[in-house]
């Protein structure tokens, strides 16, 4: 993990930031290697929350990022789909942070259901119906407040029809940008993965990110997943000419790991 895992000048020759991409990092804990950021001229943070309050360290790690970073409030939480006050405290976080001018874009959600262990051939359905009315809500409940929704899925979502439509595309409509977990290290199975996400954001305009994965895994088919040891592959894809309007940048996953 982290630049002990990776050479630091191996890092410094892909992490070449062109001018019409943004780059972003997933950030799970505290800020403490926030200097990473720099190896990738890093300016979006998708800054987790741990409790439901804006409590002090939160409000510090905020503080740490104003004016040089765009910040959102990251939640990630499977079961959120059964209770909305995950967005009563959200929003509460938000409002507040309004009201103490932090800055923050909105609320972006890594709701992951299915990982849920009652998710089956038999109830995805009935559970990815939940998820979309969640974030319908959620969309409606920031909007009103001017803030902003950014939403996290699997490449795979193109996959799944829901109402006679693919997943991919009603949370393409309801989010304000949606980051891919690409997760495949080819450069061409990369850009293939994302293809009808960004092809499908061009014609709606909205904003497309593609998530790079830089943990070490275990599973034996780490090297196609993760870019953790792989420089070159991750330079490739870096730098892939990647034809549509809609593609913003890429987010990391995560801060840890850079």
């Amino acid at each position: 993990m982290g630049c002990s895992s990776l050479e630091t000048h191996s890092l410094e020759s892909v992490a070449q930031t062109p001018t019409n991409k943004v780059y972003g990092v997933w950030a799970w804990n505290r800020l403490e290697n926030l200097q990473k950021t720099t190896l990738y001229s890093i300016k979006t943070i998708y800054l987790q929350r741990h409790t439901d309050l804006l409590d002090n360290a939160f409000r510090q790690d905020v503080q740490q990022l104003k004016n040089n970073y765009t910040v959102w409030l990251l939640d990630g939480n499977n079961t959120s789909i059964d209770d909305l006050s995950f967005l009563t405290y959200n929003m509460s976080i938000l409002d507040n942070a309004k009201q103490e001018n932090i800055i923050l874009q909105g609320l972006h959600l890594d709701i992951e259901p299915y990982t849920r262990s009652d998710y089956t051939q038999q109830s995805m359905t009935k559970i990815w119906n939940r998820y979309l009315q969640t974030l319908t809500i959620a969309a409606h409940e920031l909007h009103t407040k001017g803030f902003k929704l950014s939403v996290a899925i699997p490449f795979w979502l193109d996959t799944i029809n829901i109402n006679n439509r693919p997943l991919c595309d009603q949370v393409i409509d309801i989010a304000d940008e949606v980051i891919i977990m690409t997760y495949r290290t080819e450069p061409n199975e990369f850009l293939q993965t994302a293809a009808h996400e960004l092809a499908y954001a061009d014609i709606i305009h909205k904003d497309i990110y593609l998530g790079i994965e830089l943990a070490p895994n275990q599973n034996e088919n780490a090297p196609r997943i993760s870019f953790f040891g792989q420089h070159d592959k991750l330079k490739a894809v870096l730098t892939l000419d990647i034809p549509y309007h809609s593609f913003r940048g890429f987010v990391f996953h995560s801060l840890d790991e850079l």
